[in-house]
């Protein structure tokens, strides 16, 4: 019964290509696939070469030389590539990154521009068809390791907070601090003092662990 299971929940999508070195032009967030483990809701689990694709936000495996797409992410509980721990919550994964009362996640995101006229400051005019996937031939080229020539690849990525069953965006100090607001002015206080940076990962975990605190540290 467990083994049809996870036969059911690795419903796929297959894309014939081999999994290589992820180059600068990858929608993959690591580079190359990697042995990781996904592990289900009811305690079973499974061992997989996997890469997250921050474009299509899935992750994909390795299977008899085949890329699949894991699908019914209701039964996964959480996948683990190395020390990188991944959550899927409301339909996505997210990467977690911190362990305090309420969870700190990374969020990928890849956007894909197509070819389009230099602007004067020698950067693609076309943003606004960054997110529309039409734009390529066939989303499948979206599985494959590199995406075709002329188009280019916008990385960015946005620091969430799972609280009270809901993610919020903790990119800097207006957004945490309307979530901590008896808070705000010793978190202001705390940055400043012990000189923190909001986009670094370390930086960022001890802020969000000195607003879950029930007294202020230094």
């Amino acid at each position: 019964m467990k083994a049809i299971m996870i036969s059911f929940c690795l419903f796929l999508v297959a894309f014939i290509v081999s999994a290589q070195d992820a180059p600068e032009n990858s929608l993959y967030v690591f580079g190359p696939f990697q042995e990781g483990v996904i592990y289900f809701n009811n305690g079973d689990s499974v061992v997989k070469r996997m890469n997250y694709n921050a474009g299509t936000e899935e992750f994909i495996f390795e299977q008899q030389g085949r890329l699949m797409a894991l699908d019914h992410l209701d039964l996964v509980r959480f996948i683990k590539i190395g020390e990188n721990v991944f959550e899927p919550i409301h339909g996505k994964f997210y990467h977690k990154i911190g362990a305090n009362a309420d969870g700190l996640y990374i969020l990928y995101r890849f956007k894909v521009i197509p070819p389009g006229t230099p602007s004067a400051y020698g950067s693609d005019s076309n943003t606004s068809a960054s997110t529309n996937w039409s734009s390529l031939a066939d989303k499948n080229q979206l599985y494959i390791l590199t995406i075709p020539e002329g188009y280019k690849i916008i990385r960015s990525k946005d620091f969430l907070l799972y609280k009270d069953k809901s993610l919020y965006i903790v990119n800097k100090y207006a957004q945490v601090s309307k979530l901590y607001p008896e808070k705000a002015k010793a978190l202001k206080e705390y940055v400043k003092r012990n000189k923190l940076v909001w986009k670094k990962v370390d930086d960022l975990k001890k802020i969000i662990d000195f607003c879950c605190k029930s007294t202020t540290v230094n």
